[in-house]
């Protein structure tokens, strides 16, 4: 009988209802709006990777740089700016049947457990990122 009462009150009375809807929405929003911050991190790493890649490529294709100091360049640059991931670094020296064919490639493949300290709340999870670079030699 008491029970039936003590419901029947509660039925009544609709304040805090704003808080419980809150409660059961934050978890989701906070989840999204962390991943949009680790996938826009994710995008900045990718940005990162490219061009530094382009850049020891450059350096290569005109001389500046040999390989292994494109490599060491790359590891260093990556190193610097968002932490310090081993990368797997690939500078390729591809020569063509004319001058004109002739590039050099940078292949920069971070594995994913290197990533593993830019992702704080493991949200996104990628298993290795690969940036790849093509500059004609000159």
């Amino acid at each position: 009988m008491q029970l039936k009462r003590f419901l029947r009150r509660l039925c009544g009375h609709e304040g805090g209802a704003g808080l419980v809807e809150f409660a059961m929405v934050a978890p989701v929003l906070i989840l999204f709006l962390l991943g949009i911050v680790e996938a826009a991190l994710m995008l900045f790493l990718m940005g990162e990777m490219e061009n530094v890649g382009r850049h020891a490529a450059r350096s290569v294709a005109i001389g500046e740089f040999t390989e292994q100091q494109a490599a060491d360049y790359i590891q260093g640059e990556l190193s610097n700016g968002i932490g310090s991931p081993q990368a797997e670094i690939e500078i390729v020296l591809n020569s063509g049947s004319t001058e004109l064919e002739s590039e050099v490639v940078a292949t920069i493949t971070i594995p994913g457990s290197q990533l593993e300290g830019l992702t704080p709340a493991g949200i996104v999870r990628p298993s290795q990122l690969v940036s790849t670079v093509s500059v004609p030699r000159q």
